[in-house]
């Protein structure tokens, strides 16, 4: 990936954390169902999928110090059934950090950060991979991710990522399918309106907004809430196709 596309993955992360995140419903279940969404609309694409990233992250309760910072950690941990964790400095920052792996092979994990000696201000965050799954777990995933946020008693943002890949090679060298073409399909199913797009010589990303989503951020004083992208393997060719919401946030 070159520089370019880092920087766009940079800036639309430092959207989530500091944007406002807006909600029709306020509803933690909204996750759910955008999850379930997201996976059907990565379905439009036919790709075989290989990574599911679903993320919920929020601002918390304020913690005085690495002992207060860790006794968080466990209760959160004890109240969502995982092991105890362990302390870490990032950056400076005091981390408390927990994982285990769930029935069918994903993988979960807590990650509480302190974020300021200033204020004593805390950042949790919630994070579900697979790379072993059929899309119709996603939704499974998600419902499973909530009852660990609900005992934490917060509603946090939700992002949401499917990676896969289509091999459409054709025997004389050419491809089958046209990226600008299948990510037009995938977006055209839910009546998404582009918001912004980038292209080189190997990728697509496209930036839309669905009303069937109900959060979105802003970006160029536009809603947005879908993100899609392609781009072609060059060790083998194939079509590696990627959505988010409300934007990508794993490398594509």
């Amino acid at each position: 990936m070159n520089k370019r596309y880092w920087g766009i993955i940079i800036l639309s992360l430092i959207a989530i954390l500091f944007s406002v995140y807006r909600t029709v419903s306020g509803q933690i279940g909204d996750s759910v169902r955008d999850a379930a969404l997201i996976a059907a609309i990565y379905g439009e694409s036919r790709a075989v999928p290989e990574l599911v990233v679903l993320h919920q992250s929020e601002e918390y309760e304020k913690a005085e110090g690495k002992e207060a910072l860790q006794q968080m950690g466990e209760e959160m941990a004890q109240k969502a059934s995982m092991p105890v964790g362990e302390m870490k400095q990032i950056r400076g920052h005091w981390v408390y950090q927990t994982a285990k792996e769930l029935k069918g092979g994903a993988q979960a994990s807590l990650q509480i950060m302190h974020l300021s000696d200033l204020d004593n201000r805390t950042y949790v965050t919630w994070k579900v991979t697979h790379n072993r799954f059929a899309l119709s777990e996603v939704e499974k995933l998600a419902e499973q991710m909530n009852q660990w946020v609900q005992t934490a008693g917060f509603v946090p943002q939700f992002n949401a990522c499917i990676q896969g890949r289509i091999s459409d090679r054709l025997n004389n060298g050419d491809w089958l399918v046209q990226p600008s073409s299948l990510l037009e399909k995938m977006l055209n199913k839910r009546e998404a309106k582009v918001v912004e797009s980038f292209q080189d010589d190997t990728a697509l990303s496209i930036s839309a907004y669905t009303p069937e989503i109900g959060k979105y951020i802003w970006t160029n004083q536009q809603k947005m809430n879908l993100q899609v992208a392609a781009h072609r393997d060059r060790r083998d060719g194939s079509l590696v196709v990627t959505i988010g919401t409300p934007i990508i946030t794993v490398e594509y």
